[in-house]
């Protein structure tokens, strides 16, 4: 009878034991497919720290991810060639924004690993390009710039709409009757003031800053909008196709969040120009003079004009081949 109740015992402190174990393993693995579904849920998204990136600063500031249950972790880049690879490879998601040839030239290399979420348009009135001169340099126009030395943006694109620029309206040729130099975004200022570049022509926020500077004048806004491309979709917003393929309904999400934030700066610019410094060089003051481009979604773009920038830059050798602007756009339902 005590061998009996004994068995007994034993049989209910074992099924007891079993069910502690289990509930245990349970909760473990509820715990830890908790964790892995937030991991799951952040996204690495890179940018550049300029004035065009402010829908991105935007969609953070106001929690629009939140919104959307995502977390997104910036990156910060000083190169849109570096951030473009790390789109085309997947090592991040997205970008916001970045220089459309790299991701053109990509494209004729290795087809479909980006698609246009978002893109931006300048036009003279919000451009990109700007003419900055010392202003004891005597150069008053454009047309005083001949047998002068300019700086531009590093990149093959920048110094040949400058060089298209200039012989359509002077006539004059590259390496003849102007120099075209590339030199990287924090110099130009400084190596233009030393005297080192006769002029630059910079992409903004760097052209406002510059103006700010009591010995440098702006003396031409947007001549590359004005007189080569208008509107000139010369950055855009790219995704990787690796990263929408793997994880869909997340990367839809933060696109989602992006549309929400373009409706924002359209609904109050002044009020979002006011995030730009936490996140660029600018000033407060900068930045409610600093051009952002016209930000578009996907059905606002005009895929004509952004057609025509990649006819040029295969008419001009940079692009290998023709590419057909309608099969890099992300189609959003």
């Amino acid at each position: 009878m005590k061998d009996l109740s004994f068995k007994l015992l034993l049989s209910v402190f074992i099924i007891a034991f079993i069910s502690q174990a289990c509930n245990y393993s349970k909760k473990n693995s509820s715990k830890t497919n908790e964790a892995n579904s937030t991991e799951n849920r952040n996204l690495k998204v890179g940018y550049l720290p300029i004035s065009a990136a402010l829908p991105l600063f935007v969609a953070i500031e106001k929690e629009l991810f939140k919104e959307q249950g995502i977390n997104v972790e910036m990156v910060k880049y000083q190169n849109g060639a570096l951030m473009a690879e790390d789109v085309l490879s997947g090592r991040i998601i997205a970008a916001c924004p970045g220089p459309a040839d790299i991701y053109l030239s990509k494209e004729v290399e290795q087809p479909g690993r980006f698609k246009i979420y978002l893109q931006t348009a300048y036009t003279p009135s919000n451009f990109m390009y700007s003419i900055l001169v010392k202003k004891v340099s005597g150069i008053k126009t454009m047309k005083d710039l001949k047998g002068k030395k300019i700086g531009v943006f590093p990149g093959v694109t920048n110094k040949l709409l400058l060089e298209v620029l200039l012989k359509d309206m002077f006539g004059w040729e590259p390496d003849k009757d102007i120099i075209v130099q590339g030199v990287s975004a924090p110099l130009q200022l400084d190596a233009l003031e030393t005297g080192e570049y006769d002029a630059i022509c910079p992409l903004e926020p760097t052209g406002t800053i510059g103006s700010f500077r009591k010995n440098i004048v702006m003396i031409e806004k947007g001549p590359i909008e004005k007189n080569v491309l208008n509107p000139l979709y010369i950055t855009l917003h790219a995704l990787s196709t690796k990263a929408l393929k793997e994880n869909p309904e997340l990367v839809n999400k933060f696109v989602l969040a992006m549309g929400k934030a373009v409706d924002l700066i359209r609904e109050d610019e002044q009020a979002m120009r006011a995030i730009l410094p936490k996140y660029t060089s600018l000033t407060l003051e900068q930045s409610r003079l600093t051009p952002i481009g016209n930000c578009v979604k996907t059905n606002e773009a005009s895929r004509a004009d952004f057609q025509k920038l990649i006819d040029l830059l295969v008419s001009k050798g940079v692009l290998s081949k023709k590419i057909d602007a309608n099969t890099l756009y992300l189609e959003v339902n």
